[in-house]
């Protein structure tokens, strides 16, 4: 059980991340929520943000202005206080948000092979966030897996879930769905460095 002092002393740890992203990925959060858990729940995580000094609407977000990080952090972090969700629901939240992303289905749009999708991955990181360099630094297509590194981000453990979803379900527009596999292998939480995903397929 998610405690009410885990989430106070998270709330201080989330003030001093530093870092800015678009009203656009704050918007596919709040309204997986919305799908999700329906009006009532979007509006429990909506008073539980004010509630803790980060307030925020859904239909107030201006969807290409820059806010902190530190909100679309503790959205995460609100939604599994108010909603006990299992690390299974943030890759949910992951792979629906790249389903209905507008920067992913450009991306997909424009970059049809992997090996091109690869080489514009950190680009499009800076579309949506402001801090953090994502790029593929080991790819093996021979033992079909690539290990993508993000550094300089401070994130969050829900976040790294988030990312695994979103990752997945990106990937698996070039690459097979049934086989296709991703996984956290190094996150600074749990005394790691930098962040390192491994996808196989």
């Amino acid at each position: 059980m998610y405690t009410d002092q885990e989430f106070q002393k998270e709330i201080q740890e989330i003030k001093k991340h530093p870092g800015e992203m678009f009203g656009f990925s704050l918007a596919e959060d709040l309204d997986f929520i919305l799908k999700k858990e329906g009006e009532e729940g979007l509006k429990k995580v909506e008073q539980t943000m004010e509630e803790v000094g980060f307030p925020l609407k859904r239909k107030e977000i201006k969807r290409y202005q820059p806010y902190p990080l530190s909100l679309n952090l503790m959205i995460l972090i609100v939604a599994r206080y108010v909603f006990h969700w299992e690390d299974k629901i943030f890759r949910e939240m992951g792979r629906t948000n790249a389903q209905l992303s507008m920067m992913a289905k450009l991306m997909m749009k424009y970059f049809v092979s992997m090996e091109r999708t690869l080489q514009e991955i950190d680009r499009y990181w800076n579309k949506y966030y402001t801090v953090g360099r994502l790029r593929a630094e080991e790819v093996n297509v021979k033992d079909r897996y690539l290990i993508l590194f993000l550094r300089g981000f401070p994130g969050h453990p829900l976040f790294c879930r988030t990312l695994e979803g979103y990752m997945w379900q990106t990937a698996s527009y070039t690459l097979p769905k049934e086989t296709l596999k991703i996984e956290e292998i190094e996150c600074p939480f749990s005394g790691g460095e930098i962040h390192k995903f491994k996808l196989t397929w």
